[in-house]
């Protein structure tokens, strides 16, 4: 994580504009937390984090920093009571976006910001909000068929998708863990690991 957050420190030089998510008190309860995580995540996975590879370098560290230097938490941004609220990193007050958590808003966001987000990431990472609801009652079998979805649909995107993928099977492996197959939750976090430390091809 240290490596991407210095190579997002270099990369924020060159794309300077990105969204800023808020993370104040009123905005954390309507779920802005969840918000900053699927702009993350969709990020890492857009056509912008895939375009400069650098070889030797692990694929799923590169599209990390990518999305690092676009997508940032913040302070109160006004509207409070119609989050979760974000902002382009060179906008003003009048410039928040309210209500933000779909996948489909939060890709349509970063589209505004020059990051094209794949349909396939947004399917997936649509599944796995399904799979995480499924969780909070308590459903655990339909979460595992939800993110097993997700990663269907993400595996189209190959390496493009490395640290998606790799969010993917660590919180799939957690939920095989909660039904308690241990084998299974092995096999996934093994196949998260190779996934994060593939390194990106030569340019």
């Amino acid at each position: 994580m240290i490596a991407a957050t210095l190579l997002a420190a270099a990369v924020l030089s060159i794309h300077p504009i990105g969204l800023r998510i808020c993370k104040n008190s009123v905005c954390r309860k309507a779920g802005s937390a969840d918000t900053l995580d699927s702009l993350f995540a969709l990020a890492a996975a857009s056509d912008q984090a895939n375009s400069n590879q650098n070889g030797g370098v692990a694929l799923a560290t590169l599209q990390e920093a990518f999305a690092a230097s676009r997508v940032q938490a913040c302070g109160c941004l006004g509207g409070c009571g119609s989050g979760p609220n974000v902002v382009t990193t060179d906008g003003g007050p009048s410039d928040v976006f309210h209500d933000v958590y779909k996948p489909s808003s939060c890709a349509a966001l970063l589209d505004h910001v020059g990051v094209t987000v794949p349909e396939a990431a947004q399917r997936a990472w649509l599944r796995r909000m399904y799979a995480m609801r499924a969780l909070r009652s308590n459903k655990g079998g339909e979460a595992l068929a939800l993110l097993t979805e997700a990663l269907q649909e993400a595996s189209s995107l190959k390496g493009r998708a490395a640290h998606l993928l790799t969010l993917l099977l660590e919180q799939r492996a957690d939920v095989h863990e909660m039904l308690r197959d241990a084998p299974s939750a092995r096999d996934d976090r093994e196949r998260a690991a190779r996934l994060r430390a593939m390194p990106a091809p030569v340019a």
